[in-house]
């Protein structure tokens, strides 16, 4: 049993199977006799009671790869590697967590050890983070690749609940030769003295190596150190830009591996006072076996500002002549400037070449001064390196980060959900493509970025047509030759409370127009009245029927939401006390319909009866009572100061109706479908057996211009109809009537 204060005079009580229940009694008892007023709440493990976010990992993912060169092929069992294990932030409380593993083939070729574990953190509570260590053994399998995935799942607590599992790739490749890694790692530098160290491993080139640096232009600006060596090593890449003038140079270093493999590092020099800068896109081509060539790509060309623009300027185009210059492989390379000098198109034709990493450079010269630039940077040539990797034989395992997408979202939410996924086989660059499927649920699921490997493809999801359930989707990725399939589980739920913020409360729920309790009807418009609502009105309370800018309503105004039958329902307007919402259509032909407000937590469900109509008419002061909202004949503001005369015809504006075609919370473009069913209009009382007048509807429907919900009635005001500045309107749509409180000025 633990004892938990959670608030003044509110004890929680975590317990356990078999816990004593005494200690509880003898602090109550005690309480009570000191006068102290205890509120006792009971938990069954695990419990949560104040809310406490959940516990949570996080890892050094960096999908674990072993490639094996499998004792049969001349090659040795791969070293074991390991992954560290960390609370998600910084002093957060130390979190057990178990470990498990699995692999999709081969058998049991993977083991992770320890089983268990307890996060510390690091530099306060200890020196290093737990690791865990993972080895793969090649026996018996057969050439291929093959992946597996390690779960870490963090462990509950009395007070805090677990947080979701972390899931880490790990890839197994056997070949029958070693693999020739061809690496491309770009850098550039900003004037200056610059260096940059990078980090080459015996999985990248194994071996002695040896280092060759070449520059394109402005001479030796370009060194690397040291230029010999045998991996493990750093390689230090250094620019000293020294006298060069203004300008972007371009320079190579190649790092050459003795077992063939390459590693290729682009650098550009950017001295202050360049005339063109190259922009977005990619100058790195890529070409695996049974690849077509790679396609065009194209680079966005600036003329920037290096002084302050006058305001309101934008830098001018700036003509230039563009060529290319191949290092190795002959005229692979070519180029193409486009109309008005903004871009450049990269071309390139590995017809004859072999397998390998090729490097050019594309210079771009101006043809003039620009007029955004000082004099003294005339001519300043930009130089845009080039790679093309041409590679063949056996690629690394394919392996994604994370291997499964677990992800969670409201019913029917338009807040978009998206996430990213590392994928990568090896160091291999390879063409990479993915497609998104679905299992149920339609097409909720979409993949966005087909980009080389190792690299980021980009994921979103679509719940909003979606209510509560467990949807299944896959996203399947191809490159060198392998299928990877990441499943992808999205659970739509409704949010769970948390019991240490206040929710908010529903008092009533009323006709926006007659301020009337009731049933609620399709395409209504309503008004929700409560406390604990946190919105920014822009109404200060009244209704806003106001021309939208937008050609739909929003579902949500300063995080708050009404769900409707789980759907999110347009909102019109959000305020500390009220919320105006129009009724999804949806709920035509059922009886009832249940109503919560999402806000800092969600409020109780409410459950009201489905109608198929609740009339409405909206007064000038948003009461139900006095004035209707009418136009007279002439467009101008019903009112006693100006009445309508007998014979005219008058607009009034109400709510109520479901209207044929409409989609909730859409813009009306114009008179669409007459509302159903019928409308009758009476001057002068509630029907005629009440002595009202009825008066001839010419037209009952959308209003034009207005969210779907408010509804237009143009109707002409009876010969004998009563006259006087407060002549009661009704009328009346479904068998139910509208308010008898509301106006009109008749003369």
């Amino acid at each position: 049993m633990k004892f938990q204060r959670t608030a003044n005079s509110v004890l929680t009580v975590c317990l356990s199977p078999g816990d004593n229940p005494r200690p509880l009694r003898m602090l109550q008892l005690l309480a009570s006799a000191m006068g102290i007023p205890l509120t006792t709440t009971l938990y069954s493990l695990p419990c949560n009671p104040t809310g406490i976010p959940p516990l949570a990992l996080a890892a050094n993912i960096s999908p674990p790869q072993f490639n094996s060169y499998y004792l049969p092929f001349g090659g040795t069992r791969p070293q074991p590697q390991t992954i560290a294990i960390y609370p998600e932030s910084l002093m957060a409380p130390d979190v057990d967590f178990t470990v498990s593993f699995s692999t999709n083939s081969g058998g049991n070729w993977l083991s992770v050890t320890p089983a268990s574990g307890t996060t510390c953190n690091v530099d306060v509570d200890c020196s290093a983070a737990p690791t865990l260590t993972v080895s793969a053994n090649p026996a018996g399998l057969a050439v291929g690749t093959y992946q597996g995935v390690i779960t870490i799942t963090p462990q509950a607590t009395k007070f805090q609940p677990a947080g979701p599992p972390v899931e880490v790739a790990v890839g197994l490749t056997i070949t029958d030769a070693p693999i020739a890694n061809q690496i491309v790692s770009g850098v550039s530098f900003q004037g200056g003295l610059n260096s940059q160290t990078f980090s080459i491993t015996p999985d990248q080139l194994a071996g002695p190596f040896t280092v060759n640096v070449l520059t394109d232009s402005g001479g030796n600006w370009l060194s690397a150190t040291p230029t010999s060596g045998t991996t493990p090593a750093q390689i230090t890449v250094s620019a000293t830009p020294g006298s060069l003038g203004p300008g972007i140079y371009a320079g190579l270093v190649t790092v050459q591996g003795a077992n063939g493999g390459v590693f290729a590092i682009p650098a550009t020099l950017s001295v202050p006072g360049a005339q063109l800068v190259a922009g977005s896109g990619s100058t790195n081509f890529v070409m695996g076996p049974g690849d077509p060539p790679p396609a065009p790509q194209t680079i966005t060309i600036a003329n920037p500002c290096l002084e302050i623009c006058p305001p309101g300027s934008t830098p001018n185009t700036l003509p230039f002549t563009a060529t290319v210059a191949t290092h190795s492989g002959g005229d692979w390379l070519s180029v193409t400037t486009a109309a008005g000098w903004s871009s450049v198109t990269l071309s390139v034709n590995p017809a004859g070449l072999a397998p390998g990493i090729y490097t050019g450079v594309v210079t771009l010269t101006p043809s003039q001064a620009s007029s955004n630039q000082a004099s003294s940077s005339q001519g300043a040539a930009t130089q845009i390196p080039v790679t093309l990797n041409i590679w063949t034989g056996p690629s690394p395992a394919l392996v994604a980060s994370p291997p499964i997408i677990n992800v969670s979202a409201s019913p029917f939410s338009t807040v978009p959900v998206s996430g990213s996924i590392q994928v990568q086989a090896g160091y291999r660059e390879a063409n990479l493509s993915s497609k998104a499927t679905t299992s149920n649920g339609g097409n909720w699921l979409t993949v966005h970025s087909t980009v080389p490997t190792p690299g980021i493809a980009e994921f979103s999801i679509d719940a909003s047509q979606l209510a509560a359930g467990v949807y299944k989707g896959d996203i399947i990725f191809s490159a060198a030759g392998q299928t990877l399939d990441v499943p992808v589980t999205l659970t739509v739920a409704p949010p769970q409370p948390n019991p240490d913020v206040a929710a908010p409360a529903i008092g009533t729920i009323l006709n926006a127009a007659s301020g009337t309790p009731g049933g609620l009807s399709p395409g209504g418009i309503i008004s929700i009245h409560g406390f604990g609502f946190s919105g920014p009105s822009q109404t200060g309370g009244g209704v806003l029927l106001r021309r939208q800018v937008s050609s739909t309503v929003p579902t949500e105004i300063g995080g708050v939401e009404l769900l409707i039958n789980g759907q999110p329902a347009p909102l019109l307007d959000a305020g500390p006390w009220q919320v105006n919402a129009i009724v999804p259509y949806e709920v035509a032909g059922k009886n009832t319909a249940t109503a919560q407000l999402i806000d800092v937590a969600p409020s109780p469900v409410w459950s009201i009866p489905i109608v198929q109509a609740a009339p409405g008419i909206f007064t000038r002061d948003s009461t139900g009572a006095g004035e209707a909202a009418v136009l007279n004949q002439d467009n101008s503001v019903n009112g006693p100061s100006n009445p309508a005369a007998r014979g005219s015809v008058i607009q009034i504006f109400a709510t109520g109706i479901p209207v044929q075609g409409a989609v909730t919370g859409s813009i009306t473009p114009g008179p669409l479908n007459n509302a159903t069913p019928a409308v009758s209009v009476f001057a002068g009382g509630a029907s005629e057996a009440s002595g009202g007048i009825p008066a001839d509807v010419l037209y009952a429907g959308p209003a034009p211009g207005e969210v779907a919900g408010l509804v237009q009635i143009n109707a002409v005001i009876p010969a004998n109809a009563p006259t006087g500045p407060a002549v009661p309107l009704v009328f009346a749509a479904g068998g139910q009537q509208s308010q008898t409180t509301a106006t009109i000025a008749i003369q």
